[in-house]
């Protein structure tokens, strides 16, 4: 019998638990969240934490990638990138990833950029193909004489309903309605035909169809929180915990798992629907006394003990909240011209017009002379 026909009934993110991981930066998670102020952030970096996790990563693919791709992915090859991109001075602030692999049998390899978005961004395509650019210009400078093949995915749940049609023209200025039909025609053709009309995916979690997605438990429910993060998570994450329950009498609570469940603790302990109580009782339904352990290490555990603490002191803990926003306040700003500053130097160094670094990042044409 072939080797294909014993594995018919395999599933594509079934792989070796000790394969599971695409690297260890899910330890850098506890930090940002200390830091996050719960805002679009904690999202982001949710995301990221999952998608490291390659039966995650890899059910992503399955609902996104065309499928004459994804049957020939050589999933041992799946791998971060080392992003052209991100600087490792950005990256404390940016949460996107690049993500290479080759196809069985063959040593070339595609590339993957996934950019999460919690928030509608007008210019979305036009940071995703600065990325893509940058990513490519990185290529050349290593000494490559060919560039590879990229698929742009983006993530979106945000509150702002998108038509992908509309995407694309809502970049450009408004025509006035007075244009002769000819001269519209033309510079309606001029904003199709531009760069920024490339193919991308777009898995947009408002209008997906949980009963129809296919994937494992993880994916389904980082999905499922995901897309009723901003309203309903209360209710979401109870019905989390009972098919959680209701997994764990088939399935064993594997390394992958215990991972997956460190980070959503994390993520939902930032909603102010869910409850200390609905937390523990998703710990319990483990029945794993070493599982337990490692939760009570995480930053979960000094949410718990912060929220008793604020019950007791709820003056007090008025006037810290108040001098905590400020202090957010005033660290995001730094850290949003430091994020500013990076990619212009970036985009500089990529051949890129002082105008159109100006506004893509922000910063005064002033302030990018002086970069």
């Amino acid at each position: 019998m072939d080797e294909d026909e014993t594995n018919m009934d395999k599933k594509p993110w079934e792989i070796d638990e000790d394969d599971e991981f695409l690297s260890i930066e899910n330890d850098t998670f506890e930090e940002d969240l200390k830091s996050d102020d719960g805002s679009s952030m904690r999202h982001d970096l949710f995301s990221r934490a999952c998608l490291m996790i390659k039966r995650i990563l890899i059910c992503l693919l399955m609902n996104t990638l065309d499928k004459d791709i994804f049957d020939y992915i050589d999933f041992k090859t799946l791998s971060i990138e080392k992003s052209n991109i991100i600087t490792d001075e950005l990256r404390e602030f940016w949460t996107d990833l690049t993500i290479s692999f080759k196809v069985s049998g063959y040593d070339f390899k595609t590339v993957i950029i996934i950019e999460h978005k919690s928030y509608y961004d007008k210019f979305m395509l036009l940071q995703m193909l600065t990325y893509i650019v940058l990513y490519w210009n990185g290529e050349l400078k290593d000494g490559h004489f060919s560039l590879s093949r990229i698929r742009p995915i983006f993530i979106y749940h945000g509150n702002t309903k998108i038509n992908l049609e509309d995407l694309l023209s809502n970049m450009f200025d408004p025509l006035p309605d007075d244009l002769p039909d000819r001269l519209r025609k033309a510079l309606e053709n001029m904003s199709e035909e531009s760069p920024l009309n490339f193919k991308f995916k777009f898995f947009d979690l408002d209008k997906v169809d949980l009963s129809k997605l296919k994937g494992s438990f993880e994916f389904l429910k980082f999905v499922e929180l995901l897309k009723y993060s901003r309203s309903g998570l209360g209710e979401v994450f109870d019905k989390f915990i009972d098919d959680l329950e209701e997994h764990l009498k088939t399935h064993k609570l594997t390394r992958t798992l215990r991972s997956f469940l460190i980070s959503v603790g994390r993520y939902v302990s930032r909603s102010k629907e869910v409850t200390k109580a609905q937390i523990i009782r998703m710990v319990k339904v483990t029945k794993d006394s070493n599982f337990k352990k490692e939760f009570e290490m995480t930053a979960v555990q000094e949410w718990i003990k912060e929220g008793e603490e604020k019950g007791r002191k709820e003056g007090e803990e008025k006037g810290r909240k108040e001098g905590e926003e400020k202090g957010r306040k005033e660290g995001r700003e730094e850290g949003e011209m430091k994020k500013a500053i990076t990619i212009a130097r970036n985009m500089k160094n990529a051949g890129f017009e002082k105008d159109q670094i100006s506004r893509l990042t922000g910063l005064t044409i002033e302030e990018v002379e002086k970069i």
